[in-house]
């Protein structure tokens, strides 16, 4: 009911308001065999055999990498995937086309829904920048959700290298993700400067920014 007062006091005086959210994404039953990335990935991209990033409200479950070598990046690398984070969804002072036109092409206008064009990260950024953090009402989460997914390497593989930071025998990074059942094996080293794991590198909640002084 706190939350609830929170969200409805903020909204008086709004004349128009916005939900932005991320539809969702269903990824099943893949299996990846004999998967060979590059021995070195120039700039700081997310490397990892299934994925490099799979942000906002995604579920992959029941999926297969088999008989990887080696993972290398300069930061977040994971045998599995590099970096994961989820979505927040929010409640906007403004109208569909007036933000859209506030943040520059940000998103496209398709059935009554800003649909957002950007990484999560980024569209927060990008809202905050833009509009103010006076006008965003974070209203829920949607992590990225990970079921039954596993990596194995090759008996000649099995090192995972981050040149700076971020590196696990599973993912480099976890942000605001629930996994069940997941697991890595033939794993040999995990290789970085800072936040080193055998499974991941890093497991962390994710922050969520907005107008909302009950929260949290």
């Amino acid at each position: 009911t706190g939350l609830l007062k929170d969200v409805a006091g903020l909204l008086v005086g709004w004349e128009d308001v916005t939900a932005l959210g991320f539809e969702a994404v269903t990824v099943k039953n893949l299996i990846l065999d004999g998967v060979t990335l590059p021995d070195s990935v120039a700039g700081e991209i997310p490397v990892g055999a299934f994925a490099g990033q799979i942000s906002g409200n995604v579920t992959v479950e029941n999926c297969q990498v088999l008989d990887v070598s080696n993972i290398t990046g300069q930061q977040w690398a994971g045998g599995f995937v590099g970096k994961t984070v989820g979505a927040t969804s929010y409640l906007l002072n403004g109208t569909l086309d007036g933000l859209n036109s506030t943040l520059g092409g940000l998103g496209t206008t398709v059935d009554g829904i800003l649909n957002v064009l950007l990484p999560t990260e980024d569209v927060l950024g990008n809202l905050i920048d833009n509009l103010g953090v006076d006008k965003l009402v974070p209203v829920g989460y949607d992590p990225v959700i990970l079921k039954n997914c596993t990596v194995s390497f090759t008996s000649s593989g099995g090192e995972v290298t981050a040149a700076v930071n971020y590196a696990g025998g599973f993912a480099g990074r976890l942000q605001g993700t629930q996994l069940t059942g997941c697991s890595v094996t033939g794993i040999r080293s995990v290789t970085a400067f800072a936040n080193v794991g055998g499974f991941a590198g890093r497991i962390n909640n994710a922050p969520i920014v907005g107008l909302l002084p009950g929260l949290g």
